[in-house]
């Protein structure tokens, strides 16, 4: 708008008008000043958090990507998991049902969940009742019997999946003579598989090993190794002598 325009659009104004609009013009300038000078680097300013803010999405972005991606691969695996550990508990259980009935002349054995549906979290517990008896809780069986059962489990695992080299140590300590004669037993059919390295004090069980390697010490604080192979022909030769 000219001057010339604005004199010809111009009203007559009174005093009392005049105050007015002085008070108006007022208000806004002071709400002009409280805005502060001008910041004319804000356009740029505003460019390159503009840039900063899509690289971040695109990252953003990407994060969430892979999240769902490993959310995915974990869930299979979860899966795939717990395919496994049942397919392999369960030809446990039975081996280990199996191996408890030759083992103590019949009875009965297995495994079960606390929580078959939760099976990773879930605790494993063992039944085993010996013939003739009624066990609600393995602490009712006699020391040798729970080194049994404890044996028991561990060959089950070992029918299931062999392992290269095994090491027992005093196992039939606490078995009277008739059960270290089945433990040696039952060592000597799976050291077919697996090299059985057993530490004992007990005859029955040494009178079984192929290999026979003793401690000594001849001297106080000076141990010595004995090595003596069980072959045939030294069996033959101890038999006849």
């Amino acid at each position: 708008m000219t001057r010339s325009e604005a004199k010809e659009r111009a009203k007559p104004v009174d005093d009392a008008g005049i105050f007015t609009l002085k008070a108006e013009l007022a208000e806004i300038k002071r709400s002009i000043a409280a805005l502060g000078s001008v910041n004319y680097s804000s356009i740029e300013e505003l460019e390159e958090v503009s840039e900063r803010y899509g690289v971040l999405a695109k990252q953003l972005k990407d994060v969430e990507t892979s999240k769902t991606e490993l959310e995915s691969l974990i869930a299979d695996l979860i899966k795939d998991i717990k395919q496994r550990f049942t397919e392999s508990f369960d030809d446990i259980n039975h081996h280990f049902g199996m191996l408890f009935s030759e083992i103590f002349g019949g009875g009965e054995a297995r495994l079960q969940l606390s929580d078959p549906d939760d099976v990773l979290n879930s605790d494993v517990e063992i039944y085993a009742a010996p013939p003739g008896k009624v066990i609600k809780s393995l602490s009712l069986l006699s020391g040798g019997e729970k080194s049994m059962v404890a044996l028991t489990i561990y060959l089950a695992i070992l029918l299931h999946r062999p392992t290269p080299f095994c090491m027992l140590d005093e196992v039939d300590a606490a078995l009277d003579e008739a059960n270290v004669q089945k433990y040696a037993t039952y060592l000597k059919r799976f050291s077919h598989n697996t090299q059985l390295m057993v530490i004992t004090h007990r005859r029955g069980t040494i009178e079984l090993c192929d290999v026979l390697y003793g401690v000594y010490m001849q001297e106080k604080g000076v141990s010595g190794l004995l090595r003596q192979e069980f072959s045939e022909e030294f069996l033959n030769e101890v038999e006849n002598a």
